[in-house]
C-alpha cells in the first residue's frame, strides 16, 4: 500500500525522473524498445557518434542498501517513523524459501546483523526501485551525461540520460557534434559508466 500511494504521489508531482519507464502506470515495455530504436536512428541520421551501456542488475531487490532506501523514501515524503517501522519489520522477519518441491525448512533473517534487500515478492520492490533509480538518473542529468537534440519543429532541446525499466537500464551518450568520434568519447562514456 505504501509503495502504490508514494509512487502515485511522486508521478503527480512529476518528480519521477522521465527516464524511468518502470513499474508506472501508461508505460509499456514495448514503447520503451520502440523509443532506444528511434533514438539509435536519430544519431544515425545526424551522423553523430553515439554509445550505449546496457545493464541489468541482478538479483536487485535482494541487494537494496536498507540506509539508501529509507533515505530514498523520506525524500519522497514517507514520514521517517513509517521507514522505521517498514524496515525494522523486514530486519526481524524470517524467511522460508518456496519453490516448486515445497517450503524450505531452513529460514533466513532475524540474524544479529540485518539483512539488506526488501525481499523477491514484496510489493515495495518495484516502487522503492523507480525511486532510487530515479535519484540516481537525476544525479546523471546534474552531471550533463546523457544525450541532448534538437526537435525538428518546435526546435526545444530534449536531453535523456537513457531508458530504465524496472532493474534493466540503458544509459546513452552522444557525441557533442558531428566532428567527435566514438574514441574521442571513450572517457566521458566510462564516467558516466563509474557514476
Amino acid at each position: 500500500m505504501i509503495g502504490r500511494r508514494i509512487l502515485a504521489h511522486a508521478e503527480q508531482v512529476g518528480e519521477v525522473s522521465d527516464d524511468q519507464h518502470g513499474s508506472r502506470k501508461n508505460h509499456k515495455t514495448i514503447n520503451t524498445c520502440l523509443n532506444k530504436k528511434l533514438l539509435c536512428d536519430v544519431l544515425r541520421q545526424k551522423r553523430r557518434a553515439g554509445a550505449v551501456g546496457m545493464n541489468d542488475a541482478s538479483g536487485c531487490y535482494d541487494r537494496i542498501s536498507h540506509a539508501f532506501a529509507i533515505l530514498t523514501l523520506m525524500s519522497f515524503g514517507v514520514p521517517q517513523m513509517i521507514c522505521r517501522v517498514l524496515f525494522e519489520t523486514l530486519q526481524q522477519a524470517k524467511h522460508h524459501t518456496k519453490t516448486g518441491f515445497g517450503r524450505s525448512e531452513t529460514v533466513y533473517g532475524d540474524e544479529p546483523i540485518p539483512i539488506s534487500g526488501i525481499g523477491q515478492g514484496n510489493d515495495l520492490g518495484p516502487t522503492l526501485w523507480a525511486l532510487m533509480s530515479t535519484k540516481l538518473l537525476r544525479r546523471m542529468e546534474k552531471a550533463c551525461h546523457g544525450v541532448n537534440l534538437l526537435t525538428s519543429i518546435s526546435l526545444m532541446t530534449l536531453a535523456m540520460v537513457g531508458f530504465a525499466f524496472v532493474d534493466d537500464t540503458d544509459l546513452f551518450l552522444a557525441g557533442k557534434t558531428v566532428a567527435a568520434t566514438g574514441e574521442d568519447m571513450v572517457d566521458e562514456f566510462q564516467e558516466a559508466l563509474d557514476r
